[in-house]
């Protein structure tokens, strides 16, 4: 159970750097683009979080 939940996390922090990647590569810094992508890594920090603190417990 702990171990799926670490992957989860892993995968969690994975998809954000995913993201920052895709931006930086394709150049997208248009002010929606990067609106968006800067809410997209606060839901997944928040998600990551909240991941953590389940551990934790």
């Amino acid at each position: 159970m702990v171990e799926e939940q670490l992957l989860r996390l892993k995968n969690v922090e994975l998809m954000r750097h995913e993201l920052h990647q895709c931006v930086k590569e394709y150049g997208f810094t248009d002010e929606r683009t990067l609106s968006l992508s800067k809410k997209l890594d606060e839901i997944i920090a928040e998600l990551a979080k909240l991941e953590k603190e389940k551990l934790l417990k």
